[in-house]
């Protein structure tokens, strides 16, 4: 390792390097890699993949069938890609990933929102749009009325990385929405918490007691980079949710398409036997 410095400059913009050299050949390269959340120093763990990096470059990333390594080595593709070198690696080889620029900003555009009842009894869709205006963030705007109380609330929602029609699992969970509001001490899983964590953030006004009844108001919500886990990398998503009641009829689902359009703030350290400085 002769690198790896992390320089975060007085205006908020970061870049990160790191420069390491082999100095054996190398038949086989294995890699370990993991993203967790981190709130003060409890971390609660994302994804996580090992992987032997030589067959999966050498014969060809697209048979790559886990979703956490695919995951990682498209990034890497899109973002670092000359650290993807042919096998062996010799010894004497340079890996220079210097001078990579982590941004703060994270544009968000939404496509395309489709929102239904499915026709149930449950519930009433009063509006479902989003409106894009020249200069300004699109405003999401989502209003449902409950006809009658509901005392428990199955959500279930998934998150795809798309390329054109095809669609790869990103995230995906579901949970009984009246107990886990009921019981502070449920055990929630990563997903859930993120999930959760954004709405409290964004549209609070929906995180209601159980029963459940009357208008669920999210008009007026500004898409920005709040809508989405800052560790996101840029590319088009699909997303959808499905909320239902104990008799299975759905009270509200949702289909989404967004593009996130540039590069992500990963973090604000990076440790590799190395540190970061203020300039």
């Amino acid at each position: 390792m002769h690198y790896c410095q992390l320089d975060t400059y007085r205006n908020g913009s970061q870049v990160a390097g790191v420069v390491l050299e082999v100095l054996r050949n190398l038949q086989k390269v294995y890699v370990a890699g993991g993203l967790y959340t981190q709130y003060f120093r409890t971390r609660t763990q994302l994804l996580a993949t090992t992987l032997e990096y030589c067959p999966a470059t050498n014969n060809n990333q697209l048979t790559v069938r886990n979703a956490a390594s695919k995951f990682a080595l498209d990034y890497a593709q899109e973002h670092i890609p000359q650290m993807l070198v042919d096998c062996p690696m010799r010894a004497g080889q340079l890996f220079n990933i210097t001078g990579v620029r982590i941004e703060d900003s994270m544009p968000l555009l939404v496509k395309r929102l489709d929102c239904t009842n499915e026709q149930s009894k449950a519930s009433v869709l009063l509006q479902c749009t989003v409106h894009t205006c020249r200069n300004e963030p699109q405003v999401v705007n989502v209003l449902l009325d409950i006809l009658e109380p509901t005392t428990k609330l199955v959500v279930a929602l998934n998150l795809y990385t798309q390329y054109y029609t095809s669609k790869n699992l990103l995230y995906g969970t579901s949970f009984e929405y009246c107990e886990l509001t009921k019981n502070a001490n449920t055990q929630i899983n990563p997903v859930t918490r993120i999930a959760l964590n954004i709405a409290q953030e964004n549209f609070p006004q929906v995180l209601k007691q159980c029963p459940l009844h009357g208008l669920i108001n999210v008009t007026g919500l500004a898409v920005n980079s709040k809508l989405v886990p800052p560790y996101a990398p840029q590319g088009s998503y699909y997303f959808n949710i499905r909320a239902a009641n104990k008799r299975n009829q759905t009270i509200v689902a949702c289909t989404a398409e967004f593009q996130i359009l540039q590069k992500p703030l990963l973090t604000r350290t990076l440790s590799m036997f190395g540190g970061g400085r203020l300039l």
